[in-house]
């Protein structure tokens, strides 16, 4: 027992003088030296010689250090002098930070403390730390282990600087608009799409909603861009720039088009609405596997592209959000703590007013249970012996039919409101078609117009309507343009209103508007095949774009 007090003991002297020569060192002595008093208080941080205290809230908007000095009190007002460490501090002087003393202080007469200021400025970005050193004069000396501190603080938001930031019609353009990576002290790595505001970890953690995209480097995906929904978080650990505990995850589409070709960068430049911006993510979006080079894991589309590089371009859309953007790549800087700078086009678009789209397969109608009735605005089709209440009928657009008399064998697309005298089976003279049940009210009628085969940039025009407002223009253009296409006959390919256009086939476009008052109705649709067999009923495979108000 007496041996291990004698050890208890030992230990306590050697832990005391240890105590004492550190207290010995700083005030057991009259010279005057100065101090920083969170140095004192605070260990030092992680390979550094100095603490590095917060992170401070930036809307705080101020830093002050307290100043300790040794020895004898001065009669009057000392002033000494500090300086920032330029190669510890990542904040940058009238961005972030501002002296409102310079590097200055003053320890008032009769004191043993001073304190200096530094103004934190709001127009700063990210979470950037300041280091400053106090400076010896000949009077008065350095606490040598004590003398050093650094901040870091952290703007919750930063916005975009207003000088690069244009509106174009509907869009928001944005010049040099960077992000950082997660270890990026001066650029946050969130980023809303809508406004171009950034977000560091902590703004966004409270801002989840308007986050729609992250940047983060990865040692063998260079940096990669990825949407709050993705599922690739885990990759980098739980650590807290990772946003998987958030109940907001916004979901979207990224596309990545690295070595675009001329047209493909013409598509951004020339991009100057959200149509613009809406008709190039639809051509990406039909293109880009067929491109050289093709990585789906690097290019998407997907909620995650990755080794993004000088050059790029990329397209975000976000149907959750209502916001589609491209952006093209200026530079890149590859690492935990880089950025990825780019030009930028936003747009936001009304979701409500996005066209439906769907695929249909139709049979050539007849009495039977050939399903060849259309509805456009639910994308259904059904036969005749399916339309038997005035609900549906009401609901029927237009009937696919066909001609195979001597010198005929093609497909027609009638409006309910037309004539089909011609198949006595459908309305006969004698009251007894199908088609004779149904009361006037009952047939809508309609406008069709007929581009038969379609150019590839036609076809292209037709996989850029998102839209109503777009497929409004696409049949109010097609009006005009149908008489100017190639072999072009009024019977074949109309404008036809309430009359049929004949002979649809694979890569014919048709384009159709309502003409029931009540039924507020465009649509287009592109043959994708036609089977002529009586066998399969005349099956033809539609992909429809259409919108009822």
């Amino acid at each position: 027992m007496k041996k291990n007090i004698n050890f208890l003991l030992y230990g306590l002297f050697f832990l005391l003088t240890g105590c004492f020569k550190d207290y010995e060192e700083r005030y057991l002595f009259e010279e005057n030296r100065i101090e920083f008093n969170d140095a004192v208080i605070n260990s030092n941080a992680s390979g550094k010689t100095f603490p590095i205290l917060g992170p401070v809230p930036a809307a705080n908007g101020k830093l002050v250090f307290r100043v300790n000095m040794t020895g004898k009190q001065s009669g009057h007002d000392i002033k000494l002098k500090f300086k920032v460490i330029s190669e510890e501090t990542t904040a940058v002087e009238g961005r972030d930070y501002r002296l409102p003393n310079g590097e200055e202080f003053i320890i008032p007469a009769n004191s043993s403390f001073g304190q200096i200021e530094v103004d934190i400025l709001p127009g700063g970005s990210g979470s950037p730390t300041i280091a400053i050193e106090l400076l010896p004069t000949d009077d008065i000396d350095i606490m040598t282990r004590y003398h050093k501190i650094a901040c870091r603080f952290v703007y919750m938001l930063t916005v975009p600087d207003p000088s690069k930031l244009q509106v174009v019609n509907d869009m928001l353009v944005y010049r040099d608009f960077s992000v950082g990576s997660y270890s990026n002290q001066n650029i946050g790595n969130y980023a809303d799409l809508s406004n171009y505001n950034i977000y560091t970890v902590d703004g966004a953690n409270a801002n989840q909603e308007h986050i729609d995209l992250i940047t983060l480097f990865g040692s063998s995906s260079g940096m990669n861009l990825l949407l709050p929904s993705s599922t690739s978080f885990t990759g980098w650990g739980s650590t807290s720039h990772i946003p998987t505990t958030w109940t907001k995850r916004n979901d979207g589409i990224l596309m990545r088009i690295p070595n675009p070709e001329a047209d493909e960068l013409a598509l951004f430049e020339n991009a100057n609405s959200v149509s613009g911006l809406l008709s190039a993510y639809s051509y990406f979006l039909s293109t880009i596997a067929d491109r050289p080079g093709y990585n789906s894991t690097n290019d998407g589309p997907s909620t995650r592209v990755r080794n993004m590089a000088d050059g790029d371009l990329v397209v975000y859309y976000s149907l959750e959000r209502g916001v589609v953007s491209l952006l093209k790549v200026k530079s890149v800087t590859s690492s935990a703590s880089g950025s990825i700078t780019v030009d930028a086009k936003t747009g936001k678009f009304d979701t409500s007013d996005l066209v439906k789209n769907g695929n249909l397969a139709i049979e050539a109608v007849a009495v039977g249970t050939s399903r060849g009735l259309v509805d456009f605005a639910s994308l259904s089709t059904y036969g005749f012996n399916e339309a038997i209440t005035s609900t549906i009928r009401k609901e029927t657009d237009i009937a696919y039919v066909w001609s195979s008399a001597t010198g005929t064998n093609y497909g027609n697309f009638i409006p309910m409101q037309a004539s089909m005298t011609g198949w006595a089976a459908i309305e006969a003279s004698n009251g007894t078609g199908a088609l004779n049940a149904w009361t006037a009210d009952e047939r809508n009628g309609g406008a069709l117009i007929h581009f038969d085969n379609a150019s590839d940039a036609e076809l292209q025009a037709f996989a850029n309507i998102m839209t109503r407002s777009q497929l409004i223009a696409a049949y109010e253009n097609a009006k005009i343009d149908v008489i100017n296409r190639p072999n072009y006959d009024l019977a074949f390919n109309g404008p036809a209103n309430n009359a049929r256009i004949r002979r649809p086939e694979s890569k014919s476009i048709i384009f159709f508007k309502s003409n029931n008052p009540d039924r507020d109705l465009y649509a287009v649709m592109v043959v994708n095949s036609l089977n002529t067999s009586s066998a399969s009923n005349r099956r033809m495979e539609l992909l429809i774009k259409s919108d009822l108000k």
